[in-house]
């Protein structure tokens, strides 16, 4: 039997991929656009290359503007992109500013490019609502052996 399912989340959703995306592997404009930085490289003249190896050594805010000024060879290294919120393109310039700043990203997982949540997850969510109408109290056990 084959059902289909229209999902409206009520909160955000992240179910990540175990992947991390370095600062230096992605820049957003836009649009994040994630790159792999060996092929950034190579599509950059000497002098680029240089000055870009040097900023990626000491200078990250640095590296990243020079990243952003370099739309078409971003287009051509890109393994993929995506639009962003104004919210996050905030963030992220806020962040950038700040050295310190920790700007990997953690990806949720995808299957061909497009984000989707796996069955074993909206399991785990329809057990948790089922057991949570059950209990109609607040949990307030932690072993999830005796919860059950």
């Amino acid at each position: 039997m084959l059902y289909k399912l229209t999902l409206t989340p009520l909160t955000p959703i992240h179910i990540g991929s175990g992947n991390t995306i370095e600062p230096y592997e992605y820049v957003i404009t836009e649009r994040l656009h994630k790159f792999y930085p060996e092929n950034f490289i190579s599509l950059l003249n000497k002098s680029e290359q240089d000055e870009f190896l040097k900023l990626y050594m000491t200078n990250i805010v640095g590296m990243r503007e020079f990243v952003k000024k370099k739309s078409q060879i971003i287009h051509e290294a890109k393994e993929y992109s995506f639009d962003v919120s104004s919210n996050a393109l905030e963030v992220y310039e806020n962040r950038l500013k700040n050295p310190k700043s920790d700007l990997s990203i953690y990806p949720c997982i995808r299957t061909q490019g497009t984000p989707y949540i796996p069955g074993s997850s909206l399991k785990g969510a329809m057990r948790t609502a089922l057991l949570y109408e059950k209990v109609k109290k607040p949990v307030t056990e932690k072993d999830a052996k005796k919860l059950e």
